[in-house]
């Protein structure tokens, strides 16, 4: 029997904006809860953040209550 509880996640490389929707905060508010930890996550690979700054996020403040949800750039009408 499945445990309701249990939910499958997948993790995948995302946009700031992105996990900040994931966080359910803005992107500014996200930005504060990272600062004091950005020696550790490091740089972004262009806008991205890696699965290995992920990890380190959900380990520093939690795993987001929302799953990341692609960013559609060019919605279609």
């Amino acid at each position: 029997m499945e445990n309701s509880s249990e939910k499958e996640v997948i993790i995948r490389p995302c946009f700031h904006k992105e996990l900040a929707a994931a966080y359910g905060v803005s992107t500014k508010v996200l930005r504060t809860w990272l600062k004091p930890y950005l020696h550790e996550i490091g740089k972004r690979n262009g806008y991205y953040y890696s699965l290995e700054q992920l990890f380190i996020i959900f380990e520093k403040i939690g795993y987001p209550v929302n799953p990341i949800e692609k960013t559609n750039k060019n919605p279609q009408p």
